[in-house]
């Protein structure tokens, strides 16, 4: 994933499918470093460099690059 310059991923969070080594999600937020609204992505994490599987693009800005952390219970 580039960004094309534009999108800054934040920290992702892995979410398993399947049985497989990898197997599974990549979810995070993207910041617009144009200012506008900010993405919710999903990636296929053994596909990566085909691109996003799935974005949301919310209604908001979501403050800065750091803006969620993953954590686990």
């Amino acid at each position: 994933f580039d960004g094309e310059g534009r999108w800054m991923p934040g920290e992702p969070v892995f979410a398993p499918a399947g049985d497989g080594e990898g197997e599974g999600w990549l979810l995070t937020y993207l910041h617009d470093r144009d200012g506008g609204p900010s993405r919710f992505a999903v990636f296929d994490a053994t596909r990566l460099e085909s691109g996003e599987s799935a974005v949301i693009t919310l209604a908001h800005v979501c403050i800065g690059p750091a803006f969620i952390h993953s954590r686990t219970r």
